[in-house]
């Protein structure tokens, strides 16, 4: 027991003189321990770049909750990209296509707004991009694809600046999410298999020049749907190759009643020799 808890553990009556005291202190160590809880979710929050709804708790208002203005999973994922950034070599080489004001730790921001935190300005419709051939180990293209004018294209383009097995995570909505509709700047609304487009066992690859493996693609669905199971075995093809008819089936019969949200892809680079 601390000298702070041994000093209020005798409680004394409440008509005695040293009652009045009694409660003074206690509300001052009270204060104090919120301060100290206020401080420490401060350097979490400044760890994974969130802000507090509220700085510290009014002292008249002890028993307030805070709370956090993003939620779980976004939390996550911030502490996720900071561990990314100290995990990573310093050789490897990230560049992140329409990064915004969210670009990944330690990437090349490329964007077409003169942002804070974007290092190249460059109209992504217009190639080639200002990089030169077998540039990046990883590119992310989040929330991006959706936009631009002409996705062989840009896949062509993001492959000749990506290295042999260079990783592209793609992020855009599922088709049937009302995000993919809703905003007026999104040009192509695509699926779980869009992306096939470039393997090289595509009936219709001959379009493309550019080749890519396609190591996962996962497609989040409504949380009720998480919930029941429907979201896992949607995405069991990831781990087992043989439940590829769950998906197919799915998205052919099942997605307009049980709508996908976002969907994350995961492309290999492939280049000749």
């Amino acid at each position: 027991m601390n000298a702070n808890a041994r000093e209020l553990s005798t409680k004394p009556n409440r008509g005695s003189e040293d009652y009045q005291a009694f409660q003074a202190r206690r509300w001052v160590l009270r204060n104090a321990e919120i301060k100290s809880i206020a401080k420490a979710v401060r350097q979490l929050c400044s760890c994974v770049g969130a802000p507090l709804c509220s700085a510290v708790p009014s002292l008249h208002r002890p028993q307030r909750v805070f709370a956090l203005t993003l939620d779980f999973d976004t939390i996550r994922r911030r502490l996720a990209a900071k561990f990314h950034e100290w995990k990573l070599p310093l050789s490897v080489k990230i560049l992140d296509i329409g990064c915004g004001n969210h670009k990944w730790p330690g990437s090349i921001g490329l964007d077409i707004v003169p942002l804070e935190g974007v290092d190249v300005v460059h109209d992504l419709n217009q190639f080639p991009y200002p990089f030169p051939d077998d540039s990046f180990d990883r590119i992310r293209v989040i929330h991006v694809i959706e936009h631009i004018q002409s996705i062989p294209r840009t896949m062509e383009e993001i492959h000749r600046i990506a290295r042999q097995g260079a990783l592209i995570d793609i992020e855009t909505p599922h088709y049937t999410d009302a995000s993919s509709w809703q905003d007026p700047s999104h040009i192509w609304h695509l699926n779980t298999r869009s992306f096939d487009f470039f393997l090289a066992s595509h009936a219709t690859n001959y379009y493309s020049k550019a080749r890519f493996e396609v190591e996962s693609s996962y497609v989040m669905l409504l949380k009720l749907y998480k919930w029941l199971g429907l979201e896992f075995l949607v995405n069991l093809e990831n781990k087992l190759p043989r439940c590829r008819f769950l998906r197919k089936f799915w998205e052919q019969y099942l997605c307009f009643i049980v709508r996908g949200k976002v969907m994350t892809f995961r492309l290999k680079a492939i280049k000749p020799g």
